[in-house]
């Protein structure tokens, strides 16, 4: 039974109709009540909505009402223009999204309302203390102000935000009985609540004002006296933040004045107090013509700035340099007060935005944190700029003291353009940062729009769909299993319609009567006439699972923690998408290429550097993003030659699912483990099929962005530039140092990004080992790290090696090999036989092999390669035809370098010969390089800026930051960065060329790169804190733990001192993973320089524990102990470690 309708709702309503599309058929009875229904529930929605609001609005002020009210209007705005297209489906998504808006308004008063109690409840107890402080002895009253005081500290730093201005109030009193100013930190937090305090009175007032009801509403909350107030709070708590040396404070309240003092003026104008005199205007409105003395001065100053420089005598001289150092001043002001309103525009929309999604606090915490850390960074270089800028001033007046005086100014006036330079320099850093902090707005307000659009979306999933589709996939499997031998097109045929059918039980016996040819055939004209629910909704529905999961781990992290957000009753949905989203697009879908909504799309032409995992990716991404032509360039001309094997965590799976790829990369659905060459082989063949170009050996040398916007891009050789709209530079950790292949080209100097380098370094070992190789009996600690996995083609572990074994095995690959046997067989991956010793025979290393024996001293050299390995079977460990090319390769590779060696060594009048050690040297570093051996430093790297200076493009993957090995991040953070570079791409398709929201969207990139490379960042920092440690553990608690076995009571005490000694390391030595005052990492690279320099100290412990155990148990600690306490002198080299 449809509701009834007023006769304004039934006029809106039949008018909707009347131009609904004919295409979509006429409604029948039960639809337009249906319709109806939907109707009126959205208008009853919408009024619950509007109360909800309003209640807010009268608790808490309309601040906290605005954005809700925002999302209002758009929904009503989207309802009324539906009666222009005729979309009668809009009710239900206006119903839902009002039904959102009504809970939050709704939570939001709920959780408004405790924290004003909390506020009241905990100043109250404040205002209380103040008052016993008062009436306490004189004496006593300093120690009492402090504790009041420290008290208002411990609840402004536990309710980081809360506006509480009792508390304020009584901090400010308190401090004066203390008889000491603030320190940095309080007069910090006073100007941190003071602004808020303020911005929420201003805000409360403006709105009033903007009502005019501000006069009713004074006499009802008495605003003029609570702006007297606060004034004078204001005035007297500047004072205090100035003492205290908090410049940040100084400045907040700086701005509170100013707020105060407009929201003052609008709600209660004084009258004007004397007229400004107004020029002398001549009958007509004709303004008086310039004195002639005025053109005189022109032509003069043109004169001086014209002349040669040999013309001027010395006044003249420094005239003109007083002249050009005033203007680069006043570039320099009016450059550093642009900056300083655009940084206060940053804090007030980063309390609006902390205010606007309170509700959201927790989730958006990380996000809130970068952009203030954005906008400090930006304080700090505004700064520096100030103080260059008072250096400029200074210069400028002695040059105007000195100027009469021959030479004298001449020092200073040059100084004043250094000076000016150096703070443009500091403009421009500020002026980045707070670029990055308005990319935050806009990435925090989209981030809070999609969690509240995540459970509209998975609502508006077709539920009979997806039964549909669910009931095919589940039939999917028998495909695989039919008897008959059917090639793969055949089955393909057979997935393809039972995947679009909409009769899987009929799909289903089909397949069971497959046997021969004959039924196949009939199978297929039977799958054929079925129902069909179609290819295109099939892929759409498929294509929207995909993208909804992706969207979801964007916002959370993980899926599982998007379905708890979601909660229970859509937990069912959710799964059911989910499991739809884990089938490979690229296996069941033909490539979609999605137009984003919203307007004129224009085209986008991307060009990525660098044909790696992350490179190849991101081409894939942008194409599927909308983008019309997209060319990768790589330098490699010989693709998939390294080995590397990496970590997939399940974001990173998904992403890969949905750019259809993941089945090739993990076949059996299940491993997360793959090496480059099968992530590289899969991503190349899907950017065939996308239509995507790659060349090869192109090597990036210059980017240039022309008058009309186009990105050109020169490649080494080339002198023809090629064209793009936007660069993807995945080029790796090298993009920030010279490309030797590149004629030495730093392209983050051509792209205008500075990079920032760890002062520590880390060193590894990788090795690859033989799939079937066998596996030891034996295992054993390893030093350091060291991690493993296996892939479909070889074994793989990397370990770490401390600094002096990677200077000392760069010259020595048999040691190298050696070292990593026995790594592998400690960890039970390596073979069972060890390499060989190197031969010991004298002649070994004679030189005695001259151009003519080459050949046979590398067949030599390779038998007894071979032999050391353990055999042929036990080096080949993969494809092993291809193995004997490469092996072909390398021998061919050791000839020319010996070769040169044999002339190098003519060319300086000594004997041409080599070594049978230096033959097999040569012959094995070929080998290691080609079959996965080797070294390599581990240095942590992050840009400072990961969009270039013009707008050309953007860094990705390993060019924003590099990670450190332990942490397995580096791949899933280039693929997590995914989003971000799909949302650029579609963005710049929506801009239209325009240049302001070319560099928006850029901001929102980088801030989002920076937000994931943060991450990836610490953790490395931190692995490298936590790796030392565990090696100082291991090297101290193992090797001293079998010296104090055998005395009484000695496993206890050892197992007391080294629990106290790993608490002792972490509280001394490490800094936590998520430090914030960090930024430029000097505390944790600290850290790991106080830990490494800590290993000789404890080794020295372990000698001196072993040299007094042995002073009473003899040389070999095997006398007789039982029954006798473990001595003071024993245990004292380990106690002393616990005080250093």
């Amino acid at each position: 039974m449809s509701k009834k309708l007023t006769p304004q709702q039934q006029q809106f309503l039949d008018r909707l109709l009347s131009v609904r599309p004919q295409a979509k058929g006429r409604l029948g009875g039960r639809q337009l009540d249906k319709v109806k229904d939907q109707f009126a529930d959205y208008l009853r929605r919408r009024r619950k909505t509007e109360e909800a609001i309003a209640a807010l609005e009268q608790a808490h002020g309309k601040v906290h009402g605005e954005s809700m009210r925002r999302v209002l209007d758009r929904v009503t705005s989207a309802v009324t223009a539906a009666a222009d297209t005729g979309d009668e489906t809009v009710f239900k998504t206006a119903y839902e999204q009002l039904e959102s808006v009504k809970k939050d308004a709704r939570q939001l008063l709920e959780n408004l309302n405790a924290q004003a109690k909390e506020i009241a409840s905990a100043s109250e107890k404040l205002e209380q203390a103040l008052v016993k402080l008062k009436s306490a002895d004189p004496g006593k009253r300093a120690a009492l102000a402090k504790l009041v005081v420290d008290s208002c500290m411990q609840w402004l730093g536990k309710h980081p935000g809360a506006v509480a201005p009792r508390i304020n109030v009584v901090l400010q009193e308190a401090q004066s009985f203390t008889g000491v100013p603030m320190s940095r930190e309080q007069g910090l937090a006073l100007g941190t609540q003071l602004e808020s305090e303020t911005l929420v009175l201003c805000r409360e007032i403006d709105a009033v004002v903007d009502d005019d009801l501000f006069v009713v509403a004074d006499t009802v909350k008495d605003y003029t006296g609570q702006m007297a107030r606060l004034a004078q709070r204001l005035q007297r708590a500047l004072g205090e933040a100035r003492a205290s040396g908090s410049v940040v404070a100084v400045k907040q309240i700086e701005r509170s004045i100013a707020q105060l003092e407009r929201t003052q003026l609008r709600a209660d104008p004084p009258p004007l107090v004397d007229a400004p005199q107004q020029p002398p205007v001549q009958q007509g409105g004709v303004q008086p013509q310039a004195k002639p003395e005025d053109a005189n001065t022109t032509e003069a100053l043109l004169r001086l700035l014209d002349a040669p420089i040999g013309d001027l005598d010395d006044g003249e001289q420094a005239e003109r340099a007083l002249f050009k150092g005033r203007a680069l001043i006043q570039q320099l002001t009016d450059e550093v007060e642009r900056v300083s309103q655009g940084m206060a525009d940053g804090d007030e929309a980063l309390r609006t935005l902390r205010t606007e999604f309170a509700t959201l606090q927790d989730f958006l915490d990380g996000d809130f944190a970068l952009m203030a850390d954005s906008l400090s960074d930006a304080t700090a270089a505004l700064l520096e700029a100030r103080e260059r800028l008072a250096d400029a001033l200074k210069q400028v007046q002695l040059g105007e003291a000195a100027k009469g005086r021959k030479g004298e100014w001449r020092d200073g006036l040059e100084l004043v353009a250094t000076a000016c330079d150096m703070g443009l320099a500091n403009v421009a850093t500020a002026d980045k940062s707070m670029g990055r902090a308005e990319g935050g707005v806009t990435y925090i307000r989209a981030k809070a729009g999609n969690v509240a659009d995540l459970p509209g979306r998975l609502r508006a999933f077709d539920e009979a769909a997806l039964d549909a589709l669910d009931a095919n996939v589940k039939v999917l499997p028998k495909v695989g299993r039919i008897a008959f031998a059917l090639d793969d097109d055949q089955r393909d045929l057979l997935r393809h319609l039972v995947f679009v059918s909409a009769d899987a039980a009929a799909c289903s016996s089909l397949l069971d009567g497959i046997r021969d040819a004959r039924s196949f055939d009939a199978a297929v004209k039977g799958l054929m006439k079925l129902p069909k629910l179609g290819t295109v909704q099939v892929t759409g529905l498929l294509n929207d699972c995909h993208r909804f999961i992706v969207d979801a781990e964007r916002l959370y992290g993980e899926s599982s923690d998007a379905s708890r957000a979601l909660g229970n009753d859509l937990s069912a949905k959710f799964n059911k998408v989910r499991g739809f989203a884990k089938l490979d697009l690229g296996r069941y879908t033909m490539p979609v290429i999605p137009r984003p909504r919203g307007g004129p799309v224009g085209s986008v032409g991307v060009a990525v550097v660098g044909g790696g995992p992350i490179g190849l990716l991101a081409a894939v991404e942008a194409r599927m993003a909308g983008a019309s032509q997209v060319h990768v360039y790589e330098g490699r001309n010989d693709p998939y030659s390294r080995m590397n094997v990496l970590k997939l965590d399940n974001a990173a799976m998904q992403r890969l699912r949905t750019a259809g790829v993941f089945e090739q990369i993990c076949p059996n659905q299940q491993d997360n483990i793959a090496s480059v060459k099968t992530i590289e082989s899969a991503l190349e063949q899907r950017c065939n099929t996308l239509g995507i170009k790659l060349e090869r050996d192109r090597f990036l040398v210059d980017v240039q962005r022309d008058d009309k916007g186009v990105v050109q891009l020169t490649f080494k050789g080339d002198p023809q530039p090629k064209p793009c709209d936007v660069l993807i530079v995945a080029t790796g950790g090298s993009v920030a140092g010279a490309q030797k292949h590149a004629n030495n080209v730093v392209l983050g100097d051509k792209l205008g990004i500075p990079f920032q380098k760890s002062e520590v370094k880390d060193y590894a070992a990788v090795g690859l080992f033989g799939k079937n190789a066998p596996k030891p009996d034996t295992k054993g600690l390893v030093d350091g790290w060291t991690y493993q996995f296996e892939t479909q083609e070889v074994k793989y572990i990397v370990t770490q090696l401390t600094e002096e074994e990677f200077k000392d095995w760069g010259d020595n690959p048999r040691k190298l090999i050696e070292h990593l046997q026995r790594v592998a067989g400690k960890t039970q991956m390596a073979p069972e036989q060890q390499m060989a010793p190197e031969s010991i025979d004298p002649a070994h290393k004679v030189a005695s092999v001259d151009k003519d024996a080459v050949e046979a001293a590398l067949d030599t050299a390779w038998n007894q390669l071979m032999r050391d390995f353990g055999g042929v079977d036990n080096f080949f460990g993969r494809n092993r035809s291809a193995d004997e090319k490469v092996v072909a390769k390398c021998r061919s590779g050791a000839k020319v370098q010996l070769e040169r060696t044999l002339q190098a060594r003519a060319s300086k009048g000594e004997e041409a010969k080599v070594s049978p050690a230096e033959v097999e040297k040569s012959l094995m570093n070929f080998l290691i390089a080609e079959f996965g051996v080797g070294r390599f430093p581990i240095e942590l790297q992050q840009a400072k800026g990961f969009t270039s200076a013009k707008h050309e493009g953007v860094l990705v993957g390993d060019s924003a930051g590099t990670p450190h090995p332990e942490t397995a991040k580096g791949l899933n953070t280039g693929i997590a960065e995914m989003g971000a570079m799909r949302d650029l791409v579609q963005d710049l398709m929506m801009g239209g060329g325009d240049e302001e929201q070319r560099k928006k969207s850029m901001q929102v990139y980088d801030f989002e790169v920076k937000r994931r490379t943060d991450a990836m960042v610490a953790a490395g920092l931190y692995a490298m804190q936590k790796v030392t440690g565990d090696r100082l553990k291991t090297h101290c608690v193992d090797r001293a733990k079998p010296v104090t076995m055998g005395w009484s009571g000695g496993l206890t005490w050892f197992g007391e001192w080294s629990t106290a000694f790993a608490k002792h390391l972490k509280d001394t030595y490490y800094v936590e993973q998520d430090v914030r005052d960090d930024r430029d990492w000097a505390k944790r690279e600290a850290a790991i320089k106080k830990l490494r320099s800590f290993l000789p100290v404890t080794e020295a412990a372990v000698k001196e524990l072993v040299r007094q155990a042995q002073l009473v148990r003899g040389p070999g600690l095997d006398g007789d102990v039982t029954g006798q306490p473990l001595p003071a002198a024993v245990k004292k080299p380990l106690e002393d470690l616990l005080a250093l």
